[in-house]
């Protein structure tokens, strides 16, 4: 069986959904997906999503439509793409990233919108609480400021002499601001400094290592965000064309030849957002469907980048990996 097959399945009773129970007959029942990101990117997420729903009653072709678009890390597309979805008149939207959620946000009121990728909805003015909701979203709140303290910790065991950590963010994505926040404060402690380098688009990330070269930087850190992580392949190659070794909350970096990634699972994730809209499918409300943080995380180290950077992985480190790239 699957990772995706069993975090689904594992989820189903905890959220209390059964799938004998889940659809009502002759009924045809429509999500729209809005992604930040690229079908390049989510094809994998996909996956676990229609496999979840499927184990839960809903099934493509039979009782399911998946309407599913995305800007492609290019944001100012989303307004229209989230208009476009509100028009089709779908069941539930599940929106991923901080952006896609405020244009969900802005483009209906009444249509049940559950979030992906979302660090702080609380702060984001998303909802008014993690326990209650409030309107029409709801979902999981990955809370990624709050892993900073960890993944400087394990980046100070991996790079010893680090001293100065660049920060590539998008500063149109809020969380962000979050993460850079989390960073600050544990930077401090652990005697790092960091400095963020900002990336809007695609076509700004080879200037953006000209100033992490320039800034002289011990490693990178590539924070989660749709557009920077549709385009990890080329920010990597500069990584290792600069000997940089770097780190991200995705396990795209990592797989991509970066050193590590520390994050929430996000074939977890999007298979508790396919158990959110299962349940809206049957008619509970999103305000009275707690937010939820995430039920995995995964640690991946990229040995062959490690041998590459003349880096050795402490056994500490490789003993808690819940994957090795080697």
């Amino acid at each position: 069986m699957k990772r995706s097959e069993v975090l689904g399945i594992a989820l189903l009773g905890a959220l209390g959904v059964s799938p004998a129970s889940a659809q009502q007959a002759g009924k045809v029942y429509h999500v729209g997906i809005l992604s930040g990101r690229t079908l390049a990117y989510d094809r994998l997420l996909l996956a676990a999503f229609r496999h979840t729903l499927s184990g839960l009653g809903y099934e493509e072709g039979a009782n399911l439509e998946i309407l599913y678009r995305s800007c492609g890390g290019y944001y100012e597309r989303l307004p229209a793409l989230a208009a476009g979805l509100v028009h089709a008149k779908p069941d539930a939207i599940v929106a991923v990233s901080p952006l896609a959620v405020a244009a969900a946000k802005r483009a209906t009121a009444s249509v049940p919108i559950v979030m992906c990728d979302v660090s702080d909805p609380v702060a984001d003015g998303f909802i008014a609480g993690l326990s209650r909701p409030g309107n029409n979203i709801t979902g999981t709140a990955n809370m990624a400021g709050l892993l900073s303290g960890k993944r400087l910790q394990l980046l100070k065991e991996l790079v010893p002499h680090l001293r100065r950590l660049a920060v590539v963010r998008n500063p149109s994505n809020p969380t962000s601001l979050n993460t850079m926040r989390g960073l600050d404060e544990a930077a401090r402690t652990s005697g790092i400094q960091v400095f963020a380098v900002d990336v809007r688009s695609p076509e700004q990330i080879d200037a953006a290592f000209e100033t992490i070269a320039h800034r002289r930087a011990d490693a990178i850190l590539v924070l989660t965000d749709a557009m920077l992580m549709s385009n990890a392949a080329p920010a990597v190659r500069l990584a290792t064309a600069h000997r940089l070794p770097a780190m991200a909350g995705s396990d795209t970096v990592a797989k991509a030849g970066g050193l590590i990634s520390y994050g929430a699972s996000e074939v977890g994730v999007w298979s508790q957002a396919a158990t959110y809209v299962a349940r809206i499918f049957k008619g509970t409300k999103p305000a009275d469907l707690p937010v939820e943080q995430p039920t995995s995380f995964e640690l991946i180290i990229n040995l062959k980048t490690a041998r590459a950077l003349g880096i050795t992985v402490p056994q500490s480190i490789l003993l808690q990996a819940t994957q090795v790239i080697q």
